[in-house]
This record gives C-alpha cells, structure tokens and sequence, in this order.
C-alpha cells in the first residue's frame, strides 16, 4: 500500500476510511505528535511517554494552548492513566 501524505488527492478519502482495530473494551488512543499533521494510534504505555516526555507540552506550545501554572499532570495521573 502506498504512503498517502497530506496534499495527495487521496489524503482525504484515506482519513475517511476505517480506524486501526481496537481492542475489546479499550477505548482508541490518538496523538498528534509536535510538527505533525497526523493523528497517530498509541498504546496506552505510549500515551504515558507522551505526556510525561513532554511532548504534550511541546504540542500544547505550537498549539498556543500552554500555560506553565496548569497543572494536567494530577489530572492525567487522577482520571486517566490509572
């Protein structure tokens, strides 16, 4: 299968199409790594990296969402990672 990149005519109708398996009782994880334009399926091992590597932060800057008193880490660690 080709690499179907961001510009290509195809882009669209491939975002359209089924989302990567799930498996049974997880809800999908998505991530939209800083630089990227692509929502990118993770585990729920690779979600934790994301937000504790500070890419989240990184994201959140391009994003111009980034407030250094927020404190999303509690929440993460609170109501989502368990």
């Amino acid at each position: 299968m080709p690499l179907v990149l961001p510009g290509d005519p195809a882009f669209e109708a491939t975002l359209s199409g089924a989302l990567p398996p799930v498996n049974e009782g997880m809800q999908p994880l998505y991530i939209q790594r800083p630089g990227s334009l692509l929502l990118e399926p993770v585990t729920p091992e690779e979600m934790t990296e994301f937000y504790l590597s500070g890419e989240y932060d990184e994201r959140l800057e391009e994003m111009g969402e980034y407030d250094e008193g927020d404190d999303w880490e509690e929440w993460i660690m609170e109501d989502f990672l368990i």
